[in-house]
């Protein structure tokens, strides 16, 4: 957090705290928590979508039709020229 506070002006939450009573809240650490948690989110995500760019993408190649089919398809098509 001492980068976030010198780009803040020195700001740190950790000493905010409410009280009540005798005792003290401190949401202070938990605002904290959360800055650390979106920037290391933020970093990661960074990351993730560098690397998806870099890596290479293999194009689908259709399958080859299974030889069963070809012959089917002959088939067919001689028939049709036949009866029609």
């Amino acid at each position: 957090m001492p980068l976030v506070g010198v780009i803040l002006g020195g700001v740190d939450f950790t000493t905010l705290a409410i009280t009540v009573g005798d005792a003290s809240v401190t949401y202070g650490n938990f605002i904290q928590a959360i800055i650390i948690f979106l920037i290391i989110a933020l970093v990661v995500f960074w990351v993730v979508r560098v690397m998806n760019r870099f890596m290479t993408k293999e194009e689908a190649k259709p399958a080859p039709t299974p030889q069963d089919v070809v012959l089917l398809t002959e088939i067919r098509d001689l028939l049709k020229k036949q009866t029609g």
